[in-house]
């Protein structure tokens, strides 16, 4: 599945998928289900474990954000977190730190028998660093 999923959306150049590994090496950052039309797109990222807590979550989101607006002409670039997820501290913060719009949205995550929210998030433009 890992080398049919690298051939038709990493490799294909009309995939509305895109992936990037950081310079850091320690992240991987894409921009997901890309609507070419409406020019937006849902943000992705995972970053090393051993490597969390030092940076590289929110360079390599800033990086990825560059991409989408400078790069690929995206005009907004949206992100959705659920409740339960140990990650959600780091999307609070730099929604916090960047502006960016958020809502709860009820009930959008069934897991281990319950029903949790989420957190939604976009992005409208380059931040000023």
């Amino acid at each position: 599945m890992q080398e049919e999923f690298y051939r038709d959306v990493i490799c294909n150049p009309n995939s509305n998928h895109r992936y990037w590994m950081m310079n850091d090496g320690a992240s991987l950052a894409g921009l997901t289900y890309i609507d070419w039309i409406n020019r937006i797109a849902e943000i992705s990222l995972i970053v090393d474990p051993s490597r969390s807590k030092k940076g590289y979550g929110e360079a390599s989101v800033l990086e990825l954000i560059r991409k989408g607006f400078n790069e690929l002409g995206l005009n907004e670039i949206y992100g959705e977190c659920y409740l339960c997820n140990p990650g959600l501290g780091f999307w609070k913060k730099m929604a916090e730190k960047y502006k960016w719009y958020t809502t709860v949205l009820p009930r959008r995550k069934l897991w281990k028998l319950k029903y949790y929210d989420s957190l939604y998030f976009s992005v409208k433009g380059v931040p000023n660093d």
